[in-house]
């Protein structure tokens, strides 16, 4: 329980009566002000000078404690993040360049540049690949990543989903879990001690009735085998072009109406974004989502701005769980130490580059 002194230590308020003069500080707010580093240095030193004449050494050390976590700039448990991060992306064409800003670089490029690389997302999802039967795995391979796809079963190279894990991670397909018909890539990723299923669905726009209704059918097909499998977090993302303007509206223009909103609410899903994913010039839609049975494990989540020239946002979520951040690999380097400069200098100024320009026409060639 906590005592009077740390109570007061912890609200800002001491009152000391055991030295000669009696000193009374109603609050301090020199601790959100914007003083300068020299005087609140000055200010914090004095306090605990006086202080430390009427306080025992435990009392003393819990109220620095308490200054330094209340000043807003000191955080209680320093590290780096356990969460697990997932994030869902429509790329429309995994493997085709940006023809807009004219890159040289593929979708995929900057999808390892961005999300694996600088943002270092743990699972990435990604709807609209686009991919044909004659791009291979290693064609889309990520480096320490693993690769899971599943194309459009037609073979023109439409629609499409797939996943990227960290190689960190132990990640297995559950392809008992997927379903005929339906544009839906399962997985289960194993933590310290969890399960986790995450999928990816998309769900095209201006189809029939019929098709809708067979995809409401197939989609709580899919919802049932997860739950049925009783991991500790199921996760849903994609793209289901449900065109809304907030997840809580009345759905007027959405092809499906209400079905997702209530298929989530009959199977106790929380869908987690509720912002425009996707902008144009004349409007903006809700159309990537993230279900969720678990949702207590979220740590973060939202809407991040697109890549390249796509016109769909990043959507992601993070999760409370226990993952390894860390990995030793082995990779080559050079070992200059025990390089003979001497040799290579000798070598180099003996070169026939001379009679290499006329063999040659790239100069990185001679090389």
């Amino acid at each position: 329980m906590i005592g009077v002194d740390q109570y007061r230590a912890c609200i800002g308020r001491f009152h000391n009566t055991i030295v000669s003069k009696q000193l009374r500080i109603n609050s301090f707010h020199f601790l959100n002000s914007t003083l300068s580093h020299s005087r609140y240095v000055y200010v914090f030193c004095s306090v605990i000078t006086v202080l430390s004449f009427s306080v025992s050494l435990h009392k003393l050390a819990m109220m620095i404690f308490l200054l330094l976590v209340t000043s807003g700039t000191i955080h209680p448990n320093p590290g780096p993040s356990g969460d697990l991060s997932v994030c869902h992306l429509n790329a429309r064409s995994l493997y085709s360049f940006d023809t807009v800003l004219k890159s040289n670089r593929t979708k995929l490029d900057e999808i390892e540049f961005v999300l694996c690389n600088e943002l270092q997302y743990d699972v990435i999802c990604i709807s609209e690949t686009w991919l044909k039967p004659d791009i291979s795995f290693e064609d889309i391979k990520i480096d320490n990543y693993n690769t899971y796809r599943r194309d459009r079963a037609d073979g023109f190279g439409y629609g499409g989903v797939a996943i990227y894990v960290s190689d960190r991670l132990y990640s297995m397909r559950r392809q008992e879990l997927e379903i005929q018909g339906l544009e839906f890539l399962c997985i289960e990723v194993k933590t310290k001690d969890k399960s986790i299923l995450v999928s990816v669905c998309y769900r095209p726009p201006n189809v029939t009735a019929n098709e809708r209704k067979k995809f409401t059918d197939s989609f709580t097909a899919v919802i049932e085998n997860m739950k049925s499998h009783s991991p500790d977090v199921c996760l849903i993302l994609g793209d289901f072009n449900d065109r809304c303007v907030s997840w809580f509206d009345s759905h007027s223009h959405s092809e499906l109406g209400l079905t997702l909103f209530n298929l989530a609410h009959r199977y106790g899903l929380s869908q987690l974004i509720d912002e425009p994913t996707r902008y144009t010039d004349s409007n903006a839609t809700l159309l990537d989502l993230i279900f969720t049975d678990n949702e207590r494990c979220v740590s973060d989540f939202g809407v991040s701005p697109p890549l390249l020239n796509l016109d769909h946002c990043i959507i992601f979520c993070k999760l409370s769980l226990k993952v390894s951040k860390s990995r030793a690999f082995q990779r080559r380097v050079w070992d200059y130490k025990s390089a003979d400069f001497n040799s290579l200098n000798t070598a180099l100024l003996n070169a026939p580059f001379d009679s290499a320009y006329e063999i040659f026409d790239d100069v990185n060639d001679i090389c």
